[in-house]
């Protein structure tokens, strides 16, 4: 188990003490990432480097499957001389594929397997890394808390047997840190979605530990090693940081012949609901924490484990989650083994605690859940800066709504031709906009190559949709002849040219749109963010809004006679347009370039 998150924060720790380490794995292929800072030597390499160089710290890799019970010859001849044997193999779900992937193959045979490899090698020590709330339990109900308290109860009889000296059991809580799958996966679901549902009523009692705390735990308590102060290298794990350790050996002989179970937890109690709450301000973008029945997540885990080969969370956590997992508070106890012999078992609390700040330094290499985000604000960046930039836009923005429509109307009789009055109503937005607010206007053009192509494609495929629906859903052409009066009397106007309408258009009617459109969305995003219980929607609802405001103005600009579908064709694709404008990093170019090539494919398809 050395190449998985407990693993290499411990295997980077046995480094930096100069331990001559053999890591067992089945396949190398992420290994050399996971310990880019260090040379991996393969068995002839390691060979001759442990010739020349003595107790030289060194990382030896040996592939086996612990499943199939054979000690291979490479692998015996790698751990002779071992002084102990740590093991970190465990899965969070069953795998379909066989015995050797569900919980009893690698919870339990995996540990016979390693047993026999001690007493046939003669190593003197096995240090264990179980779980807290391991116990004896119905299979059906929970099989991954049985078989990790199973393998716990062969460790303690093979002991009594005299398969080796001594043993440690590890029984940590929640393990977090960097790598970990529990800050990293309530990141990942908050960053996709701005609701989150809590399982239950989040009453369950946990106690998060962070890595360090059980990696010194295995280190002190099991090979008898000090753990060393963290440096900024050892964080990253990189090499220079071992040339800081003294050369240290591992003395099994002065931790006794006996047993010890060690239970170590965090140095807080929180309630399920606390930890959600704590991760949620240090991703920092507004969530909503919802109460979901436990039945239905279930549900849930069930469809993300057929789903993902990395869901968010998977049966045996839900179960650990509402019951909770946390250290008793009695101390020093005592439990037996099969035989009745005493076992000294005793907890420990660490010292590092999970806080928001904590949060924070790890969720920024956390990618969103499938790769995508359906938060328009995606950012604690964008969302501090839509409040600083557009939070004095709103009542301005919303004064400028009815003065624009009063000035169209008052315009019928000096300019009769329709187009030029809607021209003159947006020229007269744009600059009002850009005049009061310069700064905010010009912090909306900055096109991408990739915002483009993103515009276009939306473009296209919302066109086509729209033209399939009217041909699947007849009743939206039932309105036609409304719609090519009111569309045909805008675009059809003797009085200017067919060039003249399209620069006026494209260059004109539409970026005035966007910007106002812009402009009142980012307002009522300001707004709504201040508000504890819109904040989480606050993008999208802006976005809804904003284009409810709008398709009003076309009310009142075509008349009160407007056809519904195209009332509900504004309203819908404003928020389409809007949200490309947010996605796109406030991009206005984005929003035209979309809304122009949606404009020329429906109107020639309609006309």
């Amino acid at each position: 188990g050395g190449s998985g998150f407990l693993g290499q924060h411990l295997v980077h720790e046995l480094l930096r003490h100069r331990v001559h380490v053999v890591l067992l794995c089945r396949g190398t292929r992420h290994l050399q990432h996971r310990f880019q800072h260090f040379r991996i030597f393969s068995d002839d390499e390691a060979k001759t480097r442990c010739q020349s160089a003595g107790k030289g710290g060194l990382l030896q890799v040996v592939h086996c499957d612990l499943t199939t019970g054979f000690v291979h010859e490479d692998l015996r001849e790698a751990a002779t001389g071992a002084v102990a044997l740590i093991n970190l193999v465990g899965i969070k779900r069953e795998e379909k594929h066989g015995e050797e992937q569900s919980f009893h193959g690698v919870h339990v045979n995996c540990v016979k397997y390693l047993l026999g490899i001690c007493k046939e090698l003669a190593i003197p020590r096995v240090v264990h890394v179980s779980v807290l709330s391991s116990r004896f339990d119905d299979r059906e109900v929970s099989s991954y808390h049985h078989t990790k308290w199973k393998a716990e109860e062969l460790i303690l009889k093979r002991h009594e047997q005299g398969d080796f000296k001594s043993c440690l059991i590890v029984r940590p809580s929640v393990i977090w840190g960097r790598g970990d799958d529990t800050v990293r996966n309530l990141c990942r679901g908050m960053k996709h979605c701005a609701i989150f549902p809590l399982p239950g009523n989040g009453s369950g009692v946990q106690q998060p530990v962070h890595v360090s705390d059980v990696v010194r735990v295995v280190l002190e308590s099991g090979l008898g090693l000090p753990l060393f102060p963290p440096t900024a290298e050892s964080e990253r794990g990189e090499r220079d940081s071992v040339g800081e350790c003294g050369e240290e050996d591992v003395h099994v002989e002065r931790l006794g012949s006996g047993c010890e179970i060690i239970d170590v937890a965090g140095p807080k109690k929180m309630t399920v609901r606390e930890l959600v709450q704590t991760a949620a301000e240090g991703v920092g973008l507004p969530t909503r924490i919802i109460p979901t029945p436990v039945a239905v997540v279930s549900l849930l885990c069930t469809v993300m484990g057929r789903l993902l080969s990395d869901p968010l969370i998977t049966p045996a956590q839900l179960r650990m989650l509402v019951e909770g997992m946390h250290l008793e508070e009695e101390d020093g106890k005592e439990s037996h083994g099969s035989e009745g012999k005493a076992v000294r078992h005793e907890s420990v609390k660490g010292t590092v605690q999970l806080t928001p700040a904590a949060v924070a330094d790890l969720e920024a290499e956390v990618p969103p859940l499938f790769g995508f985000s359906t938060r328009l604000l995606r950012t604690q960046t964008d969302q501090q800066m839509v409040q600083r930039r557009f939070s004095s836009l709103f009542p301005t923005v919303l004064f400028l709504v009815p003065v624009l429509l009063i000035l169209f109307t008052s315009l019928v009789d000096i300019v009769p031709v329709f187009m030029l009055r809607l021209s003159t109503m947006h020229l007269v937005s744009v600059l009002l906009i850009f005049g009061l607010f310069p700064r905010a206007v010009l912090s909306m053009f900055h096109p991408t190559a990739r915002g483009l192509g993103k515009a276009v494609l939306f473009a296209l495929g919302t066109a086509l949709l729209c033209m399939a629906g009217t041909l699947v859903l007849p009743f939206l052409m039932q309105d036609y002849d409304a719609q090519e009066q009111q569309l045909g009397g805008f675009w059809h106007t003797e009085e200017l040219g067919t060039v003249t309408k399209v620069v006026l258009t494209t260059a004109l009617l539409i970026p005035a749109e966007e910007l106002l459109r812009a402009a009142l969305m980012l307002s009522f995003a300001a707004f709504f963010s201040k508000r504890p219980a819109l904040a989480h929607l606050s993008s999208w609802f802006s976005c809804v809004l904003a284009s409810l405001v709008w398709g009003c103005m076309n009310v009142v600009t075509l008349g009160s006679s407007v056809a519904p579908v195209i009332f509900m064709a504004s309203v819908i694709m404003g928020s389409l347009w809007s949200a490309m404008f947010m996605v796109n990093g406030f991009d206005l170019v984005s929003a035209w370039l979309f809304h122009v090539i949606w404009d020329a494919v429906m109107i020639w398809f309609l006309f």
